[in-house]
């Protein structure tokens, strides 16, 4: 067996979106990918300095369909914030 060292990107990172707020299925589905996909992307701002790991939830609680720039927008944001809070 290979020795692996566990690192941030093994983590799972979950996401949210209410049936109240979204009715349809395909559009929550579709939320839910562009929040993984956007993870995915940005995910290195927390793994530069990361000393522990942890678990990330996104709950989405808007009425509408966002793009993909203005989630990522937001992901970025929080990564950010996040990194910020740890590092201080």
């Amino acid at each position: 067996m290979r020795n692996r060292k566990t690192k941030f990107i093994n983590k799972p990172c979950w996401n949210f979106s209410q049936k109240k707020n979204l009715k349809k299925s395909v559009h929550r589905n579709r939320i839910k990918r562009l929040l993984k996909a956007s993870f995915i992307l940005n995910k290195y701002i927390l793994e530069k300095n990361m000393i522990k790991s942890c678990y990330i939830i996104f709950i989405y609680k808007a009425f509408y369909l966002p793009k993909f720039k203005d989630v990522n927008e937001s992901i970025i944001s929080i990564l950010n914030k996040i990194n910020h809070y740890w590092n201080n």
